[in-house]
């Protein structure tokens, strides 16, 4: 029965978003031009894809070829409402900034960040700020009214392919025939072989998880285990989808006592409560979800995601975009 209420609004998401790039396409709706390259990295599902170590590992390989990116993202659930432009960790918590922000700043320090929920003004902004070679646009896929010179799409393989359909059906954001406008195709997390995914090139990305302390240290989860500083361990996260987060601690053998769902982007004001906070209780959380994380007396680990952008190309393309733009 609620598939038969449903439908109809997942055929009228199809036709509103078909129709809004119909009239883009032909320039009844104008785009955006921006004077500075705009590289997107975006998505057609509904979270969880791995966007932001994406983005972090982007623009590292970019630093390396001496290049200035700056990131355009909106900051989603911030405490604050005006544009932000993140120039150093200690102007702002967060809360201020969101924290995927405050995550690629913390990795990617000398990388300027302008959050803003309206993605036109914020590229507009961009273009007025010196020393900047092209713009990394964070979840800009939906952004057609945008110009943008590269559409990196990233797929996760996690999901079961019955969710594939567009929302409320499923966690699609429009419908999949809207890969055709992405230049590059990466799948992340998970290792589902989707068959509706064949008509479409789609390269898989290198990715890695590790343990670390909040200093960076990386740890061994046998050792971890082996530890009689504690008694229990608690897995904890506010993430699109838990349950791969918990999957992954269950890959490195990392068996935990409790695993704590919150909701994605939690506000810690509203949880921090309600958690038990002890030095005989270890939690292992996520990056993101450590910044909220006030305890006073257990200890945190971090299950951190690291991507290996293995694709020349794609670098090579955004050097020559940039290169023939000067």
């Amino acid at each position: 029965m609620s598939k038969i209420i449903l439908f109809p609004l997942s055929v009228l998401v199809c036709l509103i978003t078909h129709i809004r790039q119909i009239l883009y396409s032909v320039k009844f709706l104008k785009k955006l031009h921006s004077n500075i390259p705009v590289i997107s990295v975006g998505n057609i599902q509904m979270g969880g894809t791995g966007k932001t170590p994406f983005v972090v590992a982007l623009c590292e390989n970019l630093i390396d070829k001496n290049i200035n990116p700056v990131i355009i993202t909106r900051g989603y659930k911030r405490n604050t409402k005006d544009q932000i432009v993140f120039k150093n960790i200690s102007e702002y918590n967060v809360q201020d900034v969101g924290d995927e922000p405050y995550l690629q700043k913390l990795k990617l320090p000398n990388v300027r960040i302008i959050i803003d929920h309206n993605k036109r003004r914020a590229v507009e902004k961009a273009n007025t700020l010196d020393n900047v070679d092209c713009i990394i646009l964070d979840d800009g896929f939906q952004s057609i009214y945008l110009r943008k010179q590269i559409e990196i799409v990233l797929i996760s393989n996690w999901y079961k392919e019955k969710t594939l359909k567009v929302f409320p059906l499923g966690n699609l954001r429009e419908s999949l025939s809207g890969l055709k406008r992405a230049d590059y195709i990466y799948t992340t997390k998970g290792k589902n072989n989707y068959k509706l995914f064949n008509r479409y090139k789609c390269k898989e990305l290198k990715i890695e998880y590790k343990i670390i302390t909040p200093n960076g240290n990386r740890l061994d989860s046998n050792n971890i285990l082996q530890k009689k500083d504690y008694s229990k361990i608690y897995a904890l996260c506010g993430i699109a989808n838990p349950e791969h987060f918990f999957e992954i601690l269950h890959n490195v053998d990392l068996r935990c006592d409790k695993y704590i769902k919150l909701p994605n982007h939690f506000n810690s004001n509203d949880y921090l409560n309600t958690l038990e906070d002890s030095d005989s209780i270890l939690y292992i959380t996520t990056y993101k979800d450590y910044f909220k994380l006030d305890l006073k007396k257990s200890p945190i680990l971090i299950l951190d995601m690291y991507v290996n952008i293995n694709d020349e190309n794609l670098i090579n393309n955004i050097l020559g975009i940039i290169q023939n733009g000067k």
